[in-house]
């Protein structure tokens, strides 16, 4: 049994988790900033229905709601108010999808979750958390944009691959370092949780990193361009 405090305290704190590293995974967005290379978040939200347990969806609606809502928000009128809130909330509801779609197939199909000692089940983790799950958001994100006319049609296809992959990125990623140093297994020294979880974040901070010095080195070339001409 979980009181009602304590349930509403968990989906705050998942949504709270969901919308930071949201910020974070905006950094490598691509325009119109809803498509990312990596979205830790879609890691995070799979790891924290696995860990609590479906029920707590409301915590990675929430905080899609709040990190897309931050960045596309439109309060010009009513209109583009409307526009922009009905997006992020079609975005929310494909996030949440997921990630309760990917909690049902890894609990279905692989026995020893929490362990992950297996490179069986880390590859069904991948599998079915990341690849066919992450199809959910990506197909609902885009569409919802292409639909509203976000999106041009000839970008459909580059922003849902980007989309797809960001995702399934963030589930290889964030989803077994979260399962290893929260879940309840006691097969796994703290020393190996630790050394894993350090190892697979040092690889996202590296990615991030190249990421971002090679898009400032390509905005000082468009500029050299641009002053040139």
């Amino acid at each position: 049994y979980v009181s009602p405090r304590m349930y509403t305290k968990r989906v705050l704190l998942l949504a709270l988790a969901y919308a930071l590293t949201g910020k974070l995974g905006l950094i490598m967005a691509i325009s119109p900033g809803y498509a990312t290379a990596i979205w830790p978040p879609a890691g995070i939200a799979l790891a924290g229905l696995l860990l609590l347990g479906g029920r707590y969806w409301p915590g990675v609606f929430l905080g899609s709601l709040a990190v897309n809502l931050a960045t596309s928000l439109d309060i010009e009128s009513f209109e583009t108010a409307l526009k922009t809130g009905g997006i992020s909330f079609a975005i929310a509801t494909g996030a949440s999808l997921q990630a309760l779609a990917g909690m049902y197939l890894c609990k279905k199909y692989i026995a020893e979750l929490e362990a992950l000692q297996r490179y069986q089940d880390i590859g069904l983790l991948f599998v079915l958390g990341g690849i066919i799950s992450c199809l959910i958001s990506a197909t609902v994100g885009v569409n919802t944009l292409w639909y509203t006319q976000t999106v041009a049609r000839e970008l459909v296809i580059p922003s849902w691959l980007t989309w797809w992959i960001g995702d399934a990125i963030g589930v290889l990623v964030f989803t077994p370092v979260l399962l290893l140093l929260f879940g309840a297994s006691t097969t796994i020294s703290r020393q190996r949780k630790y050394i894993v979880s350090s190892v697979l974040g040092a690889t996202f901070a590296l990615v991030v990193a190249i990421f971002i010095i090679a898009n400032n080195w390509e905005e000082a070339q468009q500029k050299a361009i641009f002053n040139k001409a």
